[in-house]
């Protein structure tokens, strides 16, 4: 997924992309209180408020959220 994310970054500079390691101790906790699950998990957020969420390596979907994110900008 990294390429694919970082082609998207490219293409959306305005949009903030984050990568957390989620082998980083004590962070299970903060994992679970998002309810992030299974990896890859990606969080879409608009004015501080999560507007969407792709649970899994679907790129068509992926494309979608960033997408409308960008046109909500």
């Amino acid at each position: 997924m990294a390429p694919v994310i970082e082609k998207m970054s490219r293409q959306y500079p305005k949009i903030p992309v984050y990568k957390v390691d989620i082998d980083m101790e004590g962070l299970g906790t903060r994992l679970s209180n998002l309810k992030i699950f299974s990896i890859p998990t990606f969080h879409f957020y608009h004015k501080g408020e999560k507007s969407s969420e792709v649970v899994g390596a679907d790129v068509k979907k992926l494309e979608a959220a960033m997408e409308s994110l960008h046109k909500q900008q």
